[in-house]
């Protein structure tokens, strides 16, 4: 049996270093997505899952709802795409 800590330190050890943290992408995404659109922010919302696997793929799962491996995250170009459908097929869910 591991403990907490094992399994703490090994998910360490899988973290992915392609992974950026403070990147501008999707401020620029958002925004591109609410003049194109002529929204309002609020409308602009999504949650992306990104899975440390083997290869690009992605897969919106619900409208808003993205998942991608970390290879796609890494593509800026890639992620930037698939982030936009993710934000677009959000548009029409209802406020919280």
């Amino acid at each position: 049996m591991k403990s907490w800590r094992d399994g703490v330190e090994w998910f360490g050890l899988q973290e992915s270093q392609r992974i950026r943290h403070g990147s501008m992408i999707p401020l620029t995404v958002a925004e591109s997505v609410i003049l194109d659109k002529q929204v309002s922010p609020e409308r602009v919302r999504a949650a992306v899952l990104v899975f440390g696997v083997i290869g690009q793929w992605s897969h919106l799962v619900a409208p808003g709802l993205l998942l991608c491996s970390d290879e796609t995250y890494a593509d800026e170009s890639l992620f930037a795409a698939e982030l936009r459908r993710a934000f677009e097929s959000g548009i029409e869910l209802p406020l919280d």
